[in-house]
């Protein structure tokens, strides 16, 4: 069996955010799995969305998607005064709120 826990899944291109293979167990704790290309969970795993501390949010990262600056914002759902999990991630608050819209996958594309 394969654990994760507190750690943020987002923005994969070419595959899904958690993916269990047949057979295969996976504990997914306090998480955040979101806006990955080909859905957040596949395979033999059930979406844990809503349970357990999971969460399915824009983590709002101070950088842009690809940038590489995975640190927070002020008011990402993953901080640790935003979660009852604590800080999910690895990095905490590393610039003030962000304000963000709404938009599609297709539109986040072409930006690169």
């Amino acid at each position: 069996m394969v654990s994760t826990q507190s750690c943020i899944i987002a923005w994969n291109l070419g595959g899904s955010g958690v993916s269990v293979a047949p057979q295969g167990q996976a504990d997914v704790l306090c998480c955040n799995v979101f806006g990955n290309e080909l859905g957040e969970y596949s395979g033999e795993i059930v979406d844990p969305t809503g349970s357990d501390g999971n969460i399915s949010l824009d983590p709002m990262f101070c950088g842009p998607v690809g940038s590489g600056e995975f640190h927070l914002s002020g008011n990402s759902p993953c901080t640790a005064s935003s979660s009852d999990c604590g800080q999910i991630g690895a990095f905490g608050i590393g610039c003030g709120e962000t304000s963000i819209g709404d938009t599609h996958w297709g539109s986040i594309k072409r930006l690169y």
